[in-house]
């Protein structure tokens, strides 16, 4: 498939700090926190973390919960992913000053067909992966991760079972499928000494079922407040046009020497900047809004989600699907300060020693906890 246009940002004009927090050893606590303290002395109007526990963490041990709230109380919003831990994980971005976001389809769908010598046609995705004029491949199947790449076996593509977040994380042409799919052309390829098959061009159509909340995402409830809801909102995620670095492989292969400017991801980690340049743009529009503001503004414009089999519903995409025009002229939002987020922690059981912890101010005082209400800590 080939596109031409231009590619920009949600709010062009808007500058960008990076931090790293990361590295071999992996997304360390102090380096998050680090990166939260150098953000607020930089001055930022909002910090956009990519990053989730995978593990239900209190708050007053949480770095993404403790720098955010810092953030918070000197007006910045900060926005977070949910996880991608779904269907059947929670999400545990469930700070109350966090906005938490989950993700979903879009509008455009992207496809690629796939002629087994059978005569079979099937459907799947894959992307940055084939050239416009298509190729025959030897046929090699495999059933998610673990199976050998088709660059090791010295073929030219694979096709395997998988789902659409595992897609973006897979080395060398493949076109992934859906389970029933997958067994056709395993069939075909157990019952023929040398399979073929004919992978074209990527297409892109328009889905006409979305938004719907992608399979991955990670669902609520919270896991601390269960009368908040989490995740707060849901926005793009799934096969998503991304600036890339170019001297990183397309799959996070080290074997994969392809060179990109961008390539289609997925994942909350892609439906988390698109709330940030949201935040952006509405900040644009009111720069003196608190981060509650610009929070509560962006949810209670939100749409409706489409209907699918999906029981989760509100767990799984919040207060709906993200829509930037109507977040600028909300008619109503929800100021939420500093004392109200530490009211809250004192009623739900956090001591004076916790709370300071969080909240890195030694004058912040709670009653004890044996008249706190509802004590979860």
């Amino acid at each position: 498939m080939a596109a031409f246009d231009v590619a920009r940002g949600g709010v062009p004009s808007a500058r960008i700090a990076v931090y790293n927090v990361c590295s071999g050893a992996g997304c360390l606590g102090h380096a998050i926190l680090a990166a939260f303290d150098d953000s607020i002395a930089d001055g930022v109007d909002l910090v956009t973390i990519s990053i989730s526990p995978n593990l239900p963490i209190p708050y007053d041990t949480d770095p993404i919960a403790i720098g955010s709230f810092h953030a918070m109380e000197k007006g910045i919003l900060t926005i977070n992913s949910a996880g991608n831990s779904g269907p059947k994980g929670v999400t545990f971005s469930v700070s109350p000053w966090l906005f938490s976001v989950a993700a979903s389809t879009m509008d455009r769908r992207i496809i690629d067909k796939a002629l087994l010598g059978n005569g079979l046609t099937l459907f799947g995705k894959s992307i940055n992966s084939f050239p416009s004029d298509g190729k025959n491949i030897p046929l090699v199947h495999g059933n998610g991760g673990g199976y050998p790449s088709a660059d090791e076996l010295g073929l030219l593509g694979s096709i395997v079972a998988s789902n659409v977040f595992e897609a973006d994380v897979v080395s060398y042409p493949s076109l992934f499928i859906d389970s029933k799919a997958y067994n056709l052309a395993k069939a075909y390829a157990n019952s023929n000494t040398t399979p073929q098959a004919e992978i074209f061009a990527s297409e892109a159509f328009n889905n006409t079922i979305a938004p719907i909340i992608a399979d991955f995402s990670s669902r609520g409830p919270n896991t601390i407040i269960p009368e908040i809801m989490k995740p707060d909102i849901s926005a793009p995620g799934v096969e998503i046009l991304a600036a890339y670095s170019s001297i990183a492989s397309p799959s996070s292969d080290s074997n994969d020497k392809r060179s990109v400017k961008y390539n289609i991801l997925s994942g909350t980690s892609m439906s988390c900047p698109h709330v940030a340049g949201i935040a952006a743009f509405v900040k644009a529009f009111h720069p003196n809004w608190s981060p509650a503001a610009t929070k509560s503004s962006i949810m209670t414009t939100a749409k409706p989600m489409n209907k699918t089999d999906d029981n989760d519903k509100e767990f799984s995409y919040g207060s709906g699907f993200v829509d930037p025009v109507k977040a600028i002229n909300p008619g109503l939002v929800f100021y939420l300060s500093k004392d109200d987020y530490v009211n809250l922690l004192c009623s739900i059981g956090y001591d004076t020693a916790k709370v300071r912890q969080i909240s890195g101010d030694n004058s912040t005082f709670c009653p004890s906890t044996s008249s706190a209400k509802g004590k979860r800590f």
